[in-house]
């Protein structure tokens, strides 16, 4: 009996240890990588006055290595900031996100009269992200189903308010170094 349960046992892990090696090919954690370089940016939403239609995908604004736009993911709910990630950020030291640019210039931007130094814009992975799924059915890295309804939390701005402060992208760049050191 004790060698039929050892059997099982050793096929039970077998079997686990083959479909841990397939979860690891089909979603792997290096990030960004070809099948998971789109990041929600967690921590701030666009409102949607534009008129926009379930599915738009719209380029808001580029960096040196990160595309950011705008999603719609869900009709009468406030749009989505994605980026698409250039995967040569992983040869860098250190990566300047897009959201630490733009969290930065708008506290700059706002006089830092409304600095909250506990808000991070946070970025979720997406694997074989498709602006055309459904927010339900993507496929996130290390997001529970407890996180997904917070997963629209934080501040909405209107794209022109993030248009604003793009402006200031080139001196946040020159600033960074001295924000981070202080």
């Amino acid at each position: 009996m004790f060698s039929k349960l050892e059997d099982k046992l050793v096929e039970i892990l077998k079997e686990s240890s083959i479909r841990q090696k397939e979860l690891l090919i089909k979603y792997p954690p290096d990030v960004p990588n070809e099948k998971g370089h789109h990041a929600f940016i967690r921590g701030i939403s666009i409102e949607n006055s534009f008129a926009p239609t379930v599915g738009e995908y719209n380029l808001l604004f580029e960096t040196e290595h990160e595309k950011i736009y705008i999603w719609t993911h869900t009709k009468d709910k406030n749009s989505a900031i994605i980026s698409d990630i250039d995967i040569s950020v992983k040869k860098k030291d250190f990566w300047k996100t897009a959201g630490s640019m733009m969290n930065f210039a708008l506290s700059y931007y706002r006089a830092f009269e409304a600095v909250d130094f506990e808000r991070k814009f946070e970025y979720k992975i997406i694997y074989y992200f498709s602006p055309l799924d459904s927010i339900e059915s993507l496929e996130f890295l290390d997001v529970s189903n407890f996180d997904l309804h917070f997963l629209f939390n934080g501040e909405v701005l209107k794209a022109t308010d993030i248009a604003d402060v793009i402006q200031l992208f080139p001196c946040c760049c020159l600033l960074f170094k001295f924000i981070i050191a202080v």
